[in-house]
């Protein structure tokens, strides 16, 4: 095995290994959610088939991820094959669940897990051409899912502050809005609404990174989501973007080799 074949699957370990994290931090949540809630008070909806319905589905579908353990511990092409389709198959039934199809974190795992099914399938080329079509997909995915999230937040609720004051800075349990509140002598709704437009200002500069280089973009926006985990009081955010940022800075493992623009 060349050194640049060890180190793709050592890429695939830190990217799937990011998925796996941001999946199960949300254990205790989901605990109370599905063995209690939803085993007490099923949900129906006619729309949805009854597969997709049955609270055992989504019961058994959140703990498959399980499955993928043997390869990250002994990685091989085979086994991250294998791992990635679990995953994939998983986000795919969990984005589609009656029970959890509401869920962010479905979404960006799944477009992770189809990198990284992608990434496993060709895990043994060397080329410079699979290494700057690697960064580009991640730069796609990043790109479209923070356009998304930019478009969504021009709203009259995100724009006024309003809705980032219900959810951050009306109560104080909220860590960052109280320590906000306690530096800056300002009306917490006028504080708001400038905290609303920092936030679509970061989602719109995460929607640029397919246009600048790859490691610079990468960076930027690593610290930016991890600022979003301050900002947002609670660790679940990494559910969402934690497979999002194990992609992107597992990809600087490769900084011994010179792609062109660095992308």
């Amino acid at each position: 095995m060349s050194k640049i074949e060890f180190t793709n699957l050592q890429i695939l370990r830190v990217a799937m290994g990011a998925w796996f994290f941001g999946w199960f931090i949300r254990f205790q949540y989901f605990k109370t959610y599905l063995f209690t809630f939803i085993e007490r008070y099923p949900i129906t909806f006619d729309f949805f088939p009854g597969f997709l319905q049955q609270g055992e589905v989504s019961m058994v579908v959140f703990f498959l991820p399980i499955l993928i353990v043997p390869a990250l511990q002994i990685p091989s092409q085979r086994r991250m094959i294998v791992a990635s389709m679990t995953l994939l198959v998983t986000a795919t039934i969990s984005m589609l669940h009656l029970d959890t199809y509401n869920d962010a974190t479905n979404v960006t795992c799944f477009w992770s897990a189809i990198w990284l099914l992608w990434f496993s399938v060709n895990c043994h080329r060397t080329d410079v051409a699979f290494r700057t079509q690697a960064r580009f997909l991640v730069q796609l995915i990043v790109t479209v899912i923070f356009v998304g999230g930019f478009v969504g937040k021009i709203t009259p609720a995100y724009l006024s502050g309003q809705a980032w004051f219900e959810m951050f800075m009306s109560k104080d349990s909220y860590f960052f809005g109280s320590v906000l509140r306690g530096l800056i002598d300002a009306d917490p709704r006028l504080l708001s609404r400038y905290l609303s437009w920092g936030m679509i200002f970061a989602e719109g500069c995460m929607g640029l990174m397919i246009l600048v280089p790859y490691r610079l973009g990468a960076i930027c926006a690593s610290v930016l989501m991890l600022l979003m985990l301050l900002m947002s009081n609670t660790v679940l955010i990494l559910s969402v973007l934690g497979c999002l940022i194990g992609m992107m800075l597992s990809l600087l493992m490769w900084r011994d080799i010179d792609l062109e623009g660095d992308r």
